[in-house]
């Protein structure tokens, strides 16, 4: 063994520019944040605010202000806040129809007199 050298490998340089994968804007992932989160707990709080901010973004990219790759992520965003906002209505309609029932039910001695009668 006359050769006790240790054989180095030798760094590999890209041979050119590598390509970027497409960005979305911001405001493209705003938009699908809010809207996640109209689903997730918040509904009309960020639901309306995911549509709005989602046809200006929308706007955006069709007038080539904000780039293509967005335009998906946008569109989920707008529609999660949307079904999230439709969500929130239609518990604040249910719990209106709940609390209304219940008063007349109250106000009528219905419950009274399904409590008095012998089973």
């Amino acid at each position: 063994m006359e050769n006790n050298e240790i054989p180095v490998a030798k760094p590999v340089v890209p041979s050119g520019p590598v390509a970027q994968p497409p960005q979305s804007s911001s405001r493209a992932t705003a938009t699908l944040i809010l809207g996640i989160l109209a689903i997730a707990c918040a509904g009309l709080f960020t639901g309306v605010p995911a549509m709005i901010l989602g046809a200006m973004e929308l706007k955006a990219i069709k007038a080539g202000e904000s780039p293509k790759a967005g335009e998906g992520i946008t569109k989920v965003g707008i529609i999660l806040g949307a079904v999230g906002t439709l969500l929130s209505l239609l518990a604040i309609l249910a719990f209106i129809a709940i609390v209304a029932l219940g008063v007349s039910l109250g106000s009528s001695g219905a419950v009274q007199q399904m409590m008095s009668q012998p089973i």
